[in-house]
C-alpha cells in the first residue's frame, strides 16, 4: 500500500502501529531526503494479506487517521495496483513539463548562513520563493535568483533571518 501526507516526524514504529490495526505488517518504507534525512511525506506498507491491505485502504480513504489528525487534513492511501497506475500517469506527464530560463534574472546574495543548512532548507524558509538557488553546502552564502524585481525588493524588506539567524542580503547586478 502507498500512503502520503504524513508529517515529517513520522517514524517506522508509528506507521507499524497505525497500519497494524488492519493486519500483520511485513514491511514499512519511509523514503527520506538525502540532504536532510527528513522523510518525504509518503511511504509504503506491505501487509501479509491482500485482505488486510484492502481493509486499510477502504477504512482510511476520505478520513483522517487519529494519530496524524492534528497535523494534516487526510491521509491519502492507495493499493499497489492503483499506485502503479498513478505513478505511470506522473511519468507520462514529465516530458510535457518544461522549465525555461527567464528573460531576466535578479540576484540576491545571502551571506552568513549556518554551515549545516541545505538548499532545500533555504528554499523552505524563504517567504518569497526564488526561481533558482545557487548554493554549495558549507559555503555560508547563496545566490537567490528571481525573475522580477518586485520579489527581490520584497525579500530584502521582509526576510531578516534564516533558521533564526541574522543573515545579510544584498542585491547584485541584474542579468539580462
Amino acid at each position: 500500500m502507498y500512503f502520503e501526507n504524513v508529517p515529517d516526524w513520522t517514524d517506522l514504529g508509528l506507521v507499524r502501529t497505525v497500519f497494524g490495526k488492519y493486519g500483520k505488517v511485513l514491511y514499512v518504507s519511509l523514503p527520506k531526503w538525502s540532504e536532510t534525512g527528513i522523510i518525504k511525506g509518503f511511504g509504503f506498507v506491505e501487509f501479509d494479506s491482500k485482505v488486510a491491505c484492502e481493509a486499510a485502504v477502504q477504512d482510511i480513504k476520505d478520513r483522517a487517521v487519529e494519530e496524524f489528525k492534528p497535523f494534516m487534513g487526510c491521509l491519502r492511501v492507495m493499493g499497489k495496483v492503483e499506485w502503479l497506475g498513478f505513478k505511470e500517469r506522473i511519468q507520462s506527464l514529465k516530458p510535457r513539463l518544461r522549465f525555461e530560463s527567464p528573460d531576466r534574472e535578479f540576484i540576491v546574495l545571502v551571506t552568513g548562513l549556518p554551515e549545516h543548512i541545505t538548499k532545500t532548507q533555504i528554499n523552505d524558509m524563504l517567504e518569497i520563493k526564488p526561481w533558482k538557488i545557487e548554493y554549495k553546502q558549507s559555503s555560508q552564502k547563496a545566490k537567490l535568483i528571481y525573475t522580477n524585481t518586485l520579489d527581490t525588493s520584497a525579500l530584502l524588506r521582509c526576510q531578516p533571518a534564516l533558521l533564526g539567524r541574522q543573515v545579510s542580503y544584498s542585491m547584485l547586478n541584474k542579468h539580462i
